[in-house]
């Protein structure tokens, strides 16, 4: 069987495993690898691939072998056709003016890219082309493409992805006892892209099927968890700034220190580009950029600015909870359970002396983490009696038992409250006006220190020099119940925006916009009458 995979036949590879598999249930070398070539197959399935198509990635390829010998570049999978004239791959920064946004007014689409050298310049890092710019242009393709809805492929994922086929997969690889293995052939490891983790030679079976579940199940959870909320909201914005690209020119800010945000998010506050362009000057000048770029489409199409507070958090219902929520959260619950399970199964069984470990986790990774079986039990009981769990601020060294109480640790968890439909909706989490839908705007002039004063009318904004919003904590100290706090400070119920992320403060200008989207949307109408 693996004669296949040295040849790079992946496909004739998954279908002998699985042809073997059929053939003999109890044949340990069939359970093993035909349980990843199903895994491997469901990649390539047409309703994953139709996902897949709908976000841009139209090169996608229907089989394995195409799929493992491409490289390990989305570029590569990323559409041909549908952004360029010429039906050539978009290749990162090379030809900007070749790439463009759909939109489904226009079918052909048109260029959203000017000033190509100025973008290519200012996106260089080190003297190497950035990453950042590509995967800003699929970000723009995916989010003014036909998408029914982000909710919709959410759930299509979970459908397909972790479907019937996944959970075929998981059982396959439970009928492989612990303790039987098989010999990993010379070279497969490498064909299975293995070899940071496994050698020629070592013994594999049933652990380490366990612990690519595992991480499998990890995020089935969590987007379990996330398809509990509401990911909609319109995205019309991203068409018209792409109407903007062909008639005005314009689509991204010739902003210095633009990249370097993207490319390096943890630079220090104060500098960016080493320009002195403060985190704030950028959010202001970008934010400011794209207002310009709405006032542009609006003044020629008025009769679409009804549709701004569909693009407006908790206007739109973006981020509260699903009408099927419970449901979510508790199969999201079971997932991670599943996750945690089969771990504390390979713990025991890799430091049990007589089991024949890979080398590399014998030598390099069971020295440092005895303490892990305490961790997945407490984690275990914890999401099974909605109760606490505590953890340490750094994770123990060596043979260190897992013993956290709210006396020694650092974080705490309330795993009830986080398993709480719309625990942490948008409209919860931040201060608003009653109904929720709109946020409270406060303002601050040069001193930015302090709770601001709450702003009533927009004619207000002008006595301020700063304008910003206020967090009700509240819901996320219910979840995180021990070490939410800022530099030593433990933080109160409501907390002003910047005290958490300090370049979140808008200018005087970009704040009554702001306001105008949210309270005041006649008055924009009237600007342009």
């Amino acid at each position: 069987m693996p004669s296949a995979l040295l040849r790079d036949d992946y496909d004739s590879a998954a279908a002998a495993f699985e042809q073997a598999y059929k053939k003999d249930p109890k044949n340990k070398e069939a359970i093993f690898y035909s349980t990843l070539g199903r895994l491997a197959s469901i990649s390539i399935d047409a309703k994953v691939r139709k996902i897949l198509q709908s976000i841009g990635f139209n090169n996608y390829p229907g089989n394995l072998n195409n799929l493992f010998t491409l490289g390990d570049s989305w570029e590569n999978y990323y559409t041909d056709e549908s952004y360029t004239e010429t039906a050539q791959r978009p290749l990162w920064l090379k030809d900007f003016s070749g790439k463009r946004l759909p939109d489904y007014r226009y079918p052909s689409g048109y260029y959203a890219f000017q000033n190509q050298q100025t973008i290519t310049q200012e996106s260089k890092i080190d003297g190497l082309e950035s990453m950042a710019t590509y995967m800003m242009v699929m970000f723009f393709n995916a989010m003014g493409s036909n998408i029914q809805d982000m909710n919709y492929v959410v759930d299509e994922i979970l459908e397909y992805v972790f479907g019937d086929a996944f959970e075929t997969a998981a059982a396959r690889a439970t009928t492989f006892n612990y303790g039987d293995t098989i010999t990993l052939d010379s070279g497969i490891n490498k064909k299975l892209f293995m070899t940071k983790y496994l050698q020629d030679g070592d013994h594999v079976g049933r652990a380490e099927l366990d612990l690519v579940f595992s991480s499998l199940w990890f995020c089935k959870a969590l987007l379990e968890w996330l398809s509990s909320y509401d990911l909609e909201t319109d995205r019309y914005m991203f068409r018209l700034w792409s109407f903007n690209a062909q008639h005005f020119g314009t689509f991204f800010p010739p902003i210095p220190g633009l990249f370097d945000a993207l490319n390096k998010p943890f630079v220090s506050p104060d500098k960016l580009n080493n320009d002195g362009t403060t985190s704030t000057d950028l959010l202001n000048r970008v934010v400011g950029f794209f207002l310009g770029e709405m006032d542009k489409y609006y003044s020629i199409h008025q009769s679409e600015i009804p549709r701004i507070p569909g693009m407006m958090p908790l206007r739109n219902h973006f981020l509260k909870e699903r009408s099927d929520a419970q449901k979510a959260i508790n199969r999201a619950k079971n997932s991670l359970l599943k996750a945690i399970e089969p771990l504390s199964n390979v713990y025991n069984y890799y430091y049990n002396p007589e089991s024949p470990v890979p080398q590399l986790i014998q030598n390099e990774v069971l020295p440092g983490f005895k303490w892990l079986d305490g961790g997945f039990s407490a984690l275990q009981n914890a999401i099974r009696s909605g109760s606490i769990f505590y953890f340490p601020g750094e994770m123990p060294k060596g043979a260190e038992s897992w013993n956290y109480t709210a006396s020694n640790a650092r974080f705490g968890v309330n795993t009830e409250k986080l398993f709480t439909p719309g625990q942490l909706s948008l409209d919860r989490l931040f201060v608003t006006e009653s109904g929720g839908r709109l946020p409270k705007f406060y303002g601050w002039k040069a001193n930015t220190e302090g709770a601001g004063q709450y702003i009533s009318r927009r004619e207000e904004i002008a006595n301020y020099e700063w304008i910003g919003f206020m967090f009700n904590l509240g819901p996320l100290k219910e979840v995180f119940v021990q070490g939410l706090e800022k530099n030593g400070r433990s933080l109160q119920d409501n907390e002003c925006v910047h005290t958490l992320f300090p370049d979140i403060l808008f200018t005087r200008t970009n704040g009554e916009y702001l306001y105008m989207f949210y309270h005041d949307l006649y008055n924009y109408t009237l600007k342009w009458k």
